[in-house]
């Protein structure tokens, strides 16, 4: 008897095992937000319009100033001189404007933009810079306009750009004159052509015409 009770009696007093404690559910690390290098290159290029190939390229229609001239496709959107710096070496405004023409999308996760930036006299000059989006740096430029005039010299530069498979045709017609004479009653011209290619990250002349009077 007094066994069977000293049995029942560690039975009634042994404690109940107890499961482990669940484990908690490890949560996903929150991502950082993003920079302000990045926020600023997202705001530049929400001014770039995206262009439709192929397009014909000129800042002659530009020159002259006028509300009407504000109209044109080349004119673009004015870029806060706060967003230049982005653009590094490629831009010297020097306190004059630049203008957001258009964007191009590239395989290879890259754009082409269309920039005006400062010429001689005013923002005549259009480049094309390439721009890799995942990076934000520019790997390749090209001026492909122009519009340049005074005392009798003048220099033109239009350009053609078509899609091709892997890239980019710019195709640049360009003029160039200059004064005889004095009086400015004789003046010469030259037309050239260059033809360019854009793959990679590489822009090439592929054809090339020489000047013809």
């Amino acid at each position: 008897m007094f066994s069977v009770l000293l049995l029942s009696s560690c039975q009634t007093n042994t404690a109940p095992e107890t499961s482990a404690a669940p484990e908690e559910a490890a949560l996903p690390p929150a991502s950082s937000p993003p920079d302000s290098t990045t926020l600023q290159l997202q705001e530049l290029l929400a001014l770039y319009p995206l262009l439709t190939l192929p397009i014909k390229v000129s800042s002659q229609d530009l020159e002259d100033g006028t509300p009407a001239a504000s109209t044109q496709p080349m004119h673009g959107r004015l870029i806060p001189a706060r967003l230049l710096p982005l653009f590094g070496e490629y831009v010297a405004a020097n306190g004059e404007e630049v203008f957001a023409v258009g964007k191009i999308p590239l395989p290879n996760h890259r754009l082409a933009l269309l920039t005006r930036v400062p010429g001689e006299y005013f923002s005549s000059r259009i480049r094309l810079f390439v721009l890799t989006d995942s990076t934000g740096r520019i790997s390749a430029d090209l001026e492909v306009a122009e519009t340049f005039g005074d005392a009798g010299d003048a220099y033109v530069r239009t350009s053609l750009v078509e899609s091709v498979p892997g890239g980019l045709s710019v195709t640049i017609q360009q003029q160039t004159c200059h004064p005889l004479d004095e009086e400015l009653t004789d003046i010469a011209c030259v037309d050239s052509v260059l033809a360019y290619q854009l793959r990679d990250q590489l822009i090439r002349v592929y054809r090339k015409k020489a000047p013809s009077s």
